[in-house]
């Protein structure tokens, strides 16, 4: 299962059609076939447990902690990449709060940090292999 993620911020007054027109999902949507020909692949690391995460774009602030509520825009496709859910499409980000075992571990991992892997920061965007 991959996931491309955006980790939106939660700062008052900033809304995510904003954010959206901004450009910054735009970092997590795959490369066309012309521009991947001149894009260098990326380089995965691994985590603890099997997780596989690369940078796309560095976020900025503090780390959530654990009861604080994160919202996320995704893509989330089959290794092969066919596309089963995109919340960008959906039109919803998802949200939950951290910490709360709401969600798989790989995803707690990927936004939260740990075993190796370090937080996402608000407007950071990471591709990530559960």
């Amino acid at each position: 299962l991959a996931l491309a993620i955006l980790l939106l911020p939660t700062t008052p007054g900033i809304g995510r059609r904003a954010l959206l027109h901004a450009g910054i999902v735009g970092a997590s949507v795959s490369p066309s076939a012309a521009l991947a020909a001149t894009v260098p692949p990326l380089e995965f690391a691994s985590a603890d447990g099997g997780l596989r995460w690369a940078e796309l774009k560095q976020g900025a602030g503090a780390p959530f902690r654990p009861g604080q509520r994160v919202s996320i825009d995704y893509i989330m496709t089959r290794r092969g990449g066919a596309k089963i859910h995109s919340t960008v499409e959906a039109g919803e980000p998802f949200s939950w709060t951290l910490g709360d075992g709401s969600v798989i571990a790989g995803l707690e991992q990927a936004v939260g940090g740990g075993g190796g892997v370090p937080p996402m920061l608000a407007g950071g965007a990471r591709r990530v292999i559960v």
